[in-house]
């Protein structure tokens, strides 16, 4: 059968008409048309979360119950542990009976008097129960939760004033005040620094009164993970957020937009595609030095507005573009150009300094990759100090640079061969392209890994588009099974669930009509 498909896509519903053909392709006839309707994977209604993915409540609803049991489990086998050091009882009466010891009166004896053995698992158990606030050193001070509960900390230590934490809600305690942290609506809240400062004074004065090794004392502190125990103060990492993969080399993923190659890569595509309006309304491109001196005004400056752009002046004082020109970029809300922020930034004489221009471009993108890679602080102070020439307070200057967790469409490694060729040839992006080859001699162009073949229905999206997908389990899936977990997914589930559905539909129209002869959208 000849026929003609018509769609009409929308974010959830897909219009559709099948039209017969004649043999010379003119339109005969209506064959059949209708709209499929379905949901768009987001909240319609919900008073706090309209359009959010459906998936954000019960990924919070998972947490949650995931927080729970392992703070259950790490009870348990902290109190286990303590029964096998001999610091609570055997016997669960006998370990109910010691609910009646004041256990914050214990926390303030601790550091100064020698408790006696289940004194001392009491207080362990005590602290256990509430670990203090942690924060993610990535999010630090940009997340709503830790930028308010933040200053709050800071006011609690100034009143601590050499106090343990647990000597300070004892004080309160007796006082009749609260001894609830209760985030927002209280003055102070605690830090899991407090927390561990107080195990580690009541750990120094204890130590000699107690048959407790130091193996012991650190397996309290933070865990054995060859035995398994968590131990009080344990924390897992957080599941690194999967990037995308890069469009052109689908092995890589994607690059964090704070990259200094990024930046680079972004502002050598803008300058290449910048023209001005010269006197008699000709639009002109620009010439090498005018497409010298902006990228060296942008790699100084954070952003340069289109103004100071008609400013520029040659070694000589003569304007580099005529008075009043318009430039094509210059349209709507858009006013500047955006410099190399990254660069600037670590410029500045508290972080690299003027050492930043002397190290070689790849060594600057792995400073930005050690940031976004790093877990902790004090270890990534450390490898800055022993991979670059840093003092102390540069080292730490650097380690709290606000990152982005944006990122690009391209890999690192794509952009880094682009903008040599995009350099060195003065080209367009959509030019340098087509001059860029893979490790194994492939032309990486749009067209690359495009389909040559027709296909006799639509495969599952995530097939084709390798490099718009996350996610991919290839070797823990079957891809006919399940092709979403095999393949991966695109983020957004709107577009997941408008692919799929057009897929479904189409080979729906296949089945019943034979493959289309012309398509139009």
């Amino acid at each position: 059968m000849v026929w003609r498909l018509a769609l009409d896509m929308g974010t959830n519903s897909l219009g559709w008409s099948a039209f017969g053909l004649t043999n010379s392709g003119d339109v005969k006839g209506l064959m059949d048309a209708g709209v499929r309707i379905f949901s768009d994977g987001r909240e319609p209604s919900s008073k706090d979360r309209v359009g959010e993915s459906l998936a954000v409540e019960r990924r919070l609803a998972r947490g949650a119950r995931r927080n729970r049991d392992r703070k259950l489990r790490r009870k348990q086998e902290l109190l286990q542990r303590l029964v096998d050091l001999g610091l609570m009882p055997k016997d669960k009466s006998e370990r109910k009976a010691l609910e009646i010891l004041n256990s914050y009166q214990l926390r303030a004896d601790a550091p100064e008097r020698p408790l006696e053995p289940f004194e001392l698992g009491r207080v362990l158990f005590q602290i256990n129960q509430r670990r203090g606030f942690l924060s993610n050193r990535k999010s630090d001070g940009d997340d709503e939760e830790t930028g308010k509960i933040k200053p709050k900390i800071t006011e609690l230590r100034k009143v601590l004033d050499g106090q343990t934490l647990g000597q300070w809600l004892n004080d309160r305690l007796k006082a009749g005040k609260s001894i609830r942290f209760r985030g927002e609506d209280g003055d102070f809240y605690a830090d899991r620094a407090m927390y561990l400062e107080e195990f580690d004074k009541i750990r120094d004065y204890q130590k000699a009164h107690h048959t407790l090794s130091v193996d012991d004392w650190d397996d309290l502190r933070n865990g054995n993970l060859s035995q398994g125990f968590d131990g009080i103060f344990f924390q897992r990492k957080l599941k690194p957020v999967e990037k995308g993969r890069c469009e052109f080399f689908i092995d890589e993923y994607r690059a964090h937009k704070d990259l200094p190659i990024a930046h680079e890569f972004r502002i050598l595509q803008e300058v290449s595609n910048l023209q001005y309006y010269g006197e008699d309304h000709e639009k002109c491109t620009l010439n090498d030095r005018q497409r010298t001196q902006i990228i060296e005004a942008l790699d100084k400056q954070k952003t340069l507005s289109f103004g100071a752009v008609r400013k520029l002046k040659t070694a000589d004082g003569s304007s580099l573009f005529p008075r009043g020109c318009l430039f094509n970029l210059e349209t709507g809300p858009r006013d500047k150009l955006n410099g190399n922020a990254t660069a600037i930034d670590m410029r500045k004489p508290d972080m690299f300094g003027e050492g930043w221009d002397t190290l070689p471009p790849d060594d600057q993108n792995d400073v930005m990759e050690m940031l976004h890679d790093a877990e902790d602080d004090r270890q990534l102070i450390n490898d800055l100090q022993s991979r670059f020439d840093l003092d102390d307070d540069q080292a730490k200057s650097i380690a709290k640079f606000k990152l982005s967790s944006a990122t690009t469409h391209l890999s690192r490694k794509f952009m880094a061969r682009c903008a040599d060729i995009m350099r060195e040839m003065n080209l367009r992006y959509d030019e340098a392209v087509t001059e860029i080859w893979d490790d194994d001699g492939v032309l990486l162009h749009h067209s690359h890994g495009a389909v040559d073949d027709l296909l006799d229905h639509l495969p599952y999206y995530g097939e084709l588009l390798r490099g718009c997908v996350i996610g991919a389990k290839p070797t823990q899936f079957d891809p006919q099974e399940y092709p979403e977990q095999h393949y991966g997914k695109i983020n957004n589930p709107t577009v997941h669930v408008a692919l799929n559905q057009l897929r479904k539909l189409i080979n729906k129209l296949i089945d019943r009509f034979g493959p289309p002869r012309r398509n139009s959208c």
